[in-house]
C-alpha cells in the first residue's frame, strides 16, 4: 500500500477511432503523493466595477433575498470594486451632491471635510488638457454614503471581504492627494466596516491613454502615502494592499512598469502584486476563440513572468491576477455571456492554481458581457454554476497533472477535494475541446464509483443555458438547486466540447490525507 502511494495514477483513454489521429488516446499523469502549490482560501474572487456605482447600483438590489442566496454560494470570496471608473469616483457624505457630465467635466474634490459635515464639495480642474476623458466620456461622479452603506451591509450579509481600489487621479503638485480617502477612511471606521484591503488606481501602465502618466517610482510614492493613511482603521495588520493593477504582462511596457514599481519600494509595501489578464479583444472575438489551446495557452507565460518579477522585488509575496476575464472591453457580446466562456474560465482557474497564483478575480460579478448574473434580469448565467460547483468541489492543494496529448485540446487539472468529502479525495477537472467524445480510465479509479459533474450545453455552445448531468439548472424562487451527480465507473464518457469534474472519494490519495 506504501508503495502505491508513492506511484503517480495514471489515467489513459482508450481509442477505438481506426485511422484516426487518435485524439482519443489521451494519458492524464496525476502525482498524489505530493502538493505542488496551495492556493488561498478566497482563490476564487469577484469584482463589480466602480461604474456600476455611478449608475445607483444598476439593477442590483442588495437586499434581495435571491440575490444574496447567489453571493452566498460563492464564499468565501473577496468582492473587488474597481475598474478604469475607480480614477473618477469620489466619495461624498452630503447625500445630495452629485456631479453633471454636462457641467463638472473633469473636476475632482479637494479638502477633507469632517465626517458629519455637511459642506458642500468644492470641484476644481483635474488637468488643463484632459481631452481623452471628453472623448471617452470619463467624467467625475459621486459615490454617497448612503451607497456605500449599502455595499457594505451586502458584503456582511452574504460573507464576501470586500476590496476597494481608491482614485489615484486625485492629484496635487504631482502627488496622489488623500483628502477625499480620508473623508471615506473615517466614515468608514466610525461605522465600524472591516474592509479586507485597498489598491489605488487602475492599469497605471496605461494611463498615457488618458493624455498623462503617473510613473512607477511616483506611484509607489503614492502607496506608501496610502499604506499610512490606512494605519487609522482598525485592524490594520489584516488588510490586503494589492498593486499595481497592470494591463497584460505579455507587454513589454507592462512589464517594466510592474518591475518598476515594486522595485522602486512597492514590493515592501504591497500584500499582493497584481496584474489583469483577458484573453481577446471583445469586439473582434469569435467562438473558435473560447476553443483554441493556443489561445487558452497565453496565459501560463504571464503568469511565469510575473512571479518571476515578483520573487525578485517582492520575495516572499503571492502574486494575484486582480482582474480577469474572457475577453476585454465588457466582453465578447454572444460569447462572454454564454456556455462557451466556460472553456476560457476553468482553464484559467486550472492554469492559474497550478502556477502559484493566490486568488483570482473575475470581472464581473454583474456588469456588461461577462457577468455571472446577467445584467437585466438577474439570473445566473453559466460561469455562473461552473464557479459554484469548482466553490463546492476543488480544494486548495493543487497536484501535479501531466498530459500526453501535447496538442492541449484535452485539459485537465487535479486537486485535492474540499473538506465536504472524505479525506483522500482527489477532484479532477477535465476540458475537452475536440469535436468527438473521450473515454477516461484510470488505474486510480479501479472499481470504485466516481461522481461525475458534467456541465454541457444544449448543443449550442452560444446557449445562455447550462446543464448538469442532463438537468437544466437555475434558481427555484431564492434557492439554488442542488447539485446532484451520476455516478459512474470506468471507462468514464466524456462529451466532445464540454467541461466538468470527477470526484474520486475514495481516492485515498496520500497528499490529500
Amino acid at each position: 500500500m506504501e508503495l502505491f502511494h508513492f506511484l503517480p495514477f495514471l489515467l489513459f483513454i482508450v481509442c477505438f477511432n481506426k485511422g484516426a489521429l487518435c485524439r482519443d488516446n489521451v494519458e492524464l499523469l496525476i502525482h498524489s503523493d505530493s502538493v505542488i502549490q496551495i492556493t488561498g482560501s478566497h482563490f476564487l474572487s469577484m469584482t463589480i466595477d466602480s461604474n456600476v456605482s455611478q449608475a445607483n447600483w444598476g439593477k442590483l438590489d442588495f437586499r434581495s433575498k435571491k440575490l444574496q442566496a447567489i453571493a452566498k454560494a460563492l464564499s468565501p470570496c473577496y468582492l473587488r470594486m474597481g475598474g478604469n471608473k475607480a480614477d473618477f469616483l469620489i466619495f461624498s457624505i452630503n447625500e445630495t451632491e452629485s456631479i453633471s457630465p454636462e457641467t463638472q467635466e473633469a473636476k475632482h474634490i479637494r479638502g477633507q471635510g469632517a465626517v458629519h459635515q455637511d459642506k458642500p464639495i468644492q470641484f476644481v480642474p483635474l488637468l488643463k488638457d484632459f481631452e481623452y476623458e471628453k472623448k471617452k466620456n470619463f467624467t467625475n461622479f459621486t459615490m454617497t454614503a448612503s451607497m456605500w452603506d449599502d455595499i457594505n451591509h451586502f458584503m456582511n450579509k452574504v460573507g464576501w471581504d470586500f476590496l476597494f481600489d481608491l482614485n489615484v487621479f486625485l492629484r496635487s503638485d504631482g502627488h496622489w492627494d488623500s483628502d477625499n480617502a480620508k473623508l471615506l477612511l473615517k466614515y468608514t471606521a466610525s461605522k465600524g466596516y472591516r474592509l479586507a484591503g485597498w489598491e489605488l488606481g487602475n492599469e497605471p501602465d496605461d494611463f498615457h491613454g488618458y493624455g498623462f502618466d503617473i510613473s512607477p517610482t511616483q506611484l509607489a510614492k503614492d502607496y506608501s502615502t496610502m499604506k499610512n493613511l490606512l494605519k487609522m482603521l482598525p485592524d490594520y495588520e489584516n488588510f490586503q494592499i494589492m498593486g499595481p493593477s497592470v494591463t497584460q504582462l505579455l507587454h513589454v511596457r507592462s512589464q517594466i512598469y510592474f518591475s518598476d514599481f515594486l522595485q522602486n519600494g512597492a514590493g515592501k509595501i504591497v500584500t499582493a502584486p497584481t496584474f489583469h489578464h483577458y484573453y481577446v479583444d471583445g469586439r473582434i472575438a469569435a467562438i473558435g476563440d473560447f476553443l483554441s489551446p493556443h489561445v487558452l495557452d497565453g496565459l501560463a507565460p504571464e503568469i511565469i513572468t510575473g512571479n518571476k518579477i515578483a520573487a525578485q522585488y517582492a520575495p516572499g509575496k503571492r502574486v494575484w491576477i486582480g482582474e480577469t476575464s474572457s475577453a476585454w472591453g465588457g466582453g465578447a457580446s454572444g460569447l462572454s455571456d454564454r456556455y462557451v466562456a466556460g472553456f476560457m474560465w476553468l482553464d484559467k482557474l486550472g492554469v492559474a492554481a497550478s502556477q502559484g497564483i493566490e486568488v483570482v478575480i473575475r470581472q464581473a460579478f454583474y456588469g456588461a458581457n461577462y457577468g455571472l448574473i446577467d445584467w437585466q434580469t438577474l439570473e445566473p448565467n453559466p460561469d455562473y454554476w461552473l464557479s459554484v460547483l469548482y466553490k463546492k468541489l476543488v480544494g486548495s492543494k493543487v497536484l501535479q497533472t501531466e498530459s500526453s496529448d501535447k496538442t492541449r485540446h484535452l485539459r485537465a487539472y487535479a486537486h485535492c477535494s474540499t473538506d465536504k468529502f472524505p479525506a483522500g479525495s482527489v477532484t479532477v477537472y477535465i476540458l475537452n475541446l475536440w469535436s468527438t467524445a473521450v473515454n477516461v480510465t484510470s488505474s486510480l479509479f479501479g472499481n470504485q464509483e466516481i461522481q461525475k459533474f458534467l456541465l454541457h450545453s444544449n448543443g449550442d455552445l452560444r446557449s445562455q443555458d447550462v446543464y448538469l448531468n442532463g438537468k437544466l439548472l437555475h434558481m427555484e424562487g431564492d434557492s439554488l438547486p442542488d447539485f446532484i451527480p451520476t455516478s459512474v465507473r470506468a471507462p468514464v464518457s466524456w462529451p466532445a466540447q464540454t467541461f466538468g469534474f470527477l470526484v474520486l472519494p475514495n481516492a485515498k490519495a496520500k497528499a490529500c490525507m
